[in-house]
């Protein structure tokens, strides 16, 4: 009976030393997929880094383009402006010149006319 105890109680740590063993080899592995996620999750931390520089960039990049824009729009606006007053002031140069031409015109009427009811008066 005691041999049957011993036997057992030997078995028993048998089973016990194997789920040692394969604990520490699960504990092994563990460990090294361990250290391998966090060189993972280290390189995928710097990524993000990076890539959170680039996006800063690439929205200063986009402000930029952006007032640029802004300006070349107005900028061109404004030459629009210019050559239609430009124009404008050409047009009323010549509109104005014409008016002149057409009072002069007109006073050389009147003289003529009233040259002519002077002379009309006197017969």
């Amino acid at each position: 009976r005691k041999k049957e105890l011993v036997r057992g109680a030997l078995d028993n740590l048998f089973v016990v030393r194997d789920n040692v063993e394969s604990l520490e080899s699960k504990f092994v592995q563990l460990k090294r997929e361990h250290s391998t996620l966090s060189s993972q999750i280290d390189y995928v931390m710097e990524t993000c880094s990076i890539f959170q520089k680039e996006n800063i960039e690439l929205k200063n990049m986009m402000k930029k383009i952006v007032q640029d824009n802004d300006q070349a729009r107005k900028a061109a606006a404004d030459e629009r402006t210019k050559l239609m007053t430009g124009q404008n002031q050409e047009n009323n140069t010549e509109m104005l010149s014409g008016l002149v031409t057409d009072v002069g015109a007109l006073r050389e009427e009147v003289r003529d006319l009233q040259f002519n009811l002077d002379e009309r008066d006197q017969q």
